[in-house]
């Protein structure tokens, strides 16, 4: 077995059907891979979706009790058989030749870690983040940039996410930035491979409403302080601090009351989420 693809999920069963539907054009070999769904939901029935698409491939549907992105990303990597491990959002695609680029790029570098890109194949727009097109390593410095957790490949470890952060914690994100910094403090041998490429939709600081931005700057905050002696980290959250309180400021100047309040948000919730981190 190569891959296991560990998707944590609730909420959503169309587009897990849409994710699975995916896999079934990829370039490599069913045999392959096995998707292990680790299923939050108490409403929504996914049975008959994964009855579908085990007739295709291998998939492993665990029931969890508990909700957390963090804790339930752990079992499915404690239920994992593959050789490599990634972690496909449940409302994420790939496109048919994910796979095999993600193998292409290992051969190609050796790294313990391979991470790519998300974009719009239709338009070729990057999504999220200004994804390059060129090959790098990732460093302590440039990580940020190049990673989202849906577009990480990695051997399989030691390594988990920690529990205290991500979505529905208090500190509810950046479990994977902890998890990608943990990579590279530990193992290193990390790169980027610009023609990897995954999608997703589509998400800004509107589309993602008041609660969750500032659900999302409180882990932010947690995660700078997690490693408040590292000179790297500690510049990356006065940089976003920076950001915000600039962001913050124009919209002001233009009138625009509510993206100030989101960004004043970001702000206060990042420098929140630092200070209660560390007395946590």
């Amino acid at each position: 077995m190569l891959f296991s693809l560990v998707m944590a999920t609730y909420g959503r069963s169309s587009e897990v059907a849409r994710f699975l539907e995916s896999l079934r054009g990829q370039e490599i070999s069913e045999r392959y891979f096995e998707v292990i769904i680790v299923d939050q939901n108490d409403q929504i029935d996914l049975s008959e979706i994964v009855s579908k698409y085990s007739s295709f491939f291998r998939i492993k549907h665990i029931k969890s009790s508990r909700k957390g992105l963090s804790y339930n990303r752990n079992i499915g990597l404690l239920a994992a058989a593959g050789e490599y491990v990634c972690f496909p959002d449940d409302d994420c695609t790939y496109y048919p030749d994910t796979l095999s680029k993600v193998l292409e790029c290992f051969k190609r570098t050796g790294a313990f870690a391979i991470f790519g890109a998300i974009r719009d194949r239709q338009d070729g727009r990057n999504i999220i983040k200004e994804w390059p097109k060129y090959d790098c390593r990732l460093t302590r410095s440039n990580f940020f940039m190049l990673y989202s957790s849906i577009t990480v490949f990695c051997k399989r470890s030691e390594l988990d996410f920690d529990e205290k952060l991500g979505v529905g914690e208090y500190f509810g994100s950046c479990e994977d930035t902890d998890y990608v910094y943990s990579m590279i403090l530990n193992h290193g041998n990390c790169f980027y491979c610009g023609d990897l490429e995954v999608w997703h939709p589509p998400q800004s600081i509107q589309v993602m409403g008041e609660a969750k931005n500032y659900s999302y700057g409180l882990g932010f905050g947690a995660f700078c302080a997690k490693y408040s002696g590292d000179i790297f980290i500690m510049k990356l959250f006065l940089m976003s601090l920076a950001y915000h309180a600039l962001l913050a400021l124009l919209a002001l100047a233009k009138m625009d009351g509510e993206t100030a309040l989101l960004r004043k948000g970001s702000f206060i919730s990042r420098v929140r989420g630092f200070l209660e981190y560390k007395k946590s």
